[in-house]
């Protein structure tokens, strides 16, 4: 398009913002709206990930293992199974202590049992010596 005499000039204004500024107050974070007051609260019908994020975000973190007191790198983990917003249901573990309250080898143990394919639980051993 041209440009015709006595016409308003159309770009006119900022196209570009610097970061943290807004075009309009309406535009800008409400302080206050967030946690229970968001109209996105879904309380504890919230799936597994966010309430990991929520607790992690409001349950201070040590830095040490509450089952062993080793100090190193600690984990979040849920005690009972049931996923609520309680702190008293959550714990800080290390890696191999989660591994172990979890029961993760044993419950890929068995299941590589039952499957056939653990290398010392597999067909030779399960179904007998067919050679």
């Amino acid at each position: 398009m041209t440009f015709i005499k006595g016409h308003p000039q159309s770009n006119t204004g900022r196209t570009h913002w610097k970061k943290g500024e807004h075009i309009s107050p309406s535009t800008e974070f409400k302080k206050g709206m967030g946690g229970t007051l968001s109209w996105n609260w879904k309380g504890d019908k919230v799936g597994i990930k966010p309430l990991h994020t929520w607790v992690k975000k409001h349950l201070p973190k040590p830095d040490r293992c509450d089952f062993c007191d080793r100090v190193g790198k600690v984990e979040l983990s849920n005690k009972t199974g049931n996923y609520m917003r309680d702190f008293c249901n959550w714990q800080w573990l290390c890696p191999k202590c989660h591994r172990n309250f979890d029961g993760n080898s044993y419950k890929a143990w068995i299941t590589r049992r039952k499957n056939g394919t653990d290398k010392f639980y597999g067909n030779q051993y399960t179904k007998g010596n067919q050679c």
